[in-house]
């Protein structure tokens, strides 16, 4: 197990917790109606479509390593 993949795999596995905290914090905003709830799920979101585009940068720079 390469140290590349170990970074891949750890970039994955945050992207998909973004997703999930950011849904969760979008169903807590449908319940509360609280401003700050919604930000905090878009938040969140916008961090993982971050980690997306962090992945496919080191995807392109890390291939030949």
């Amino acid at each position: 197990m390469s140290l590349r993949f170990v970074h891949i795999f750890f970039i994955i596995v945050s992207d998909l917790l973004c997703t999930w905290v950011g849904a969760w914090g979008i169903q807590k905003y449908l319940v509360s109606k609280d401003i700050r709830d919604l930000l905090f799920g878009a938040g969140f979101f916008t961090l993982s479509g971050v980690l997306v585009l962090y992945l496919v940068q080191f995807i392109k720079k890390s291939k030949d390593l």
